[in-house]
């Protein structure tokens, strides 16, 4: 099985079959952090992921990949499937594109922040989030509470 962020169709989970085998072409494809394009189908109640094109891994050192588990996290949880989410979806293009740069952490936190924003489930404000500035340590404290509640909100 595969989590898949798309364009058109939101987050999905693909069954991938024998994507184990040495063989198969399937295997390099799916792994963590892939782009590329991906062919899939629906199956009688699930995605199934049929071919793999033009992917690659993305360039992010070891030491970001952490920063990036919770903007996967939170896109998984409140992102339903079969629901378009191209502004989502660009926003992560976005910073993925950003592996390399020092405010790496800050940036990914703005890229949680807009993805709450546009479901819903934070109001900015007025805040600008779209800087390339460290932002304060009270600003970042904010949002983490907001973070939270909205993870709160969504178990009622």
């Amino acid at each position: 099985m595969v989590t898949l962020l798309t364009k058109d169709h939101g987050v999905i989970t693909a069954r991938v079959q024998s994507a184990r085998k040495i063989t198969s072409r399937l295997r390099y494809g799916t792994q963590f952090l892939m782009q590329g394009i991906f062919e899939y189908i629906r199956a009688r109640e699930t995605w199934r992921l049929i071919g793999v094109h033009d992917t690659n891994l993305l360039d992010i050192p070891a030491e970001k990949i952490q920063h990036l588990a919770p903007l996967c996290r939170d896109i998984t949880y409140f992102v339903q499937g079969e629901e378009e989410c191209k502004d989502i979806y660009n926003t992560c293009v976005d910073i993925l594109s950003l592996g390399n740069r020092e405010n790496f952490p800050d940036r990914v936190l703005q890229a949680r922040i807009r993805t709450l924003h546009l479901l819903g489930y934070i109001d900015l404000d007025g805040d600008e989030l779209d800087s390339s500035e460290k932002l304060p340590a009270d600003t970042v404290q904010k949002y983490h509470q907001m973070i939270l509640n909205a993870y709160q909100v969504s178990q009622m």
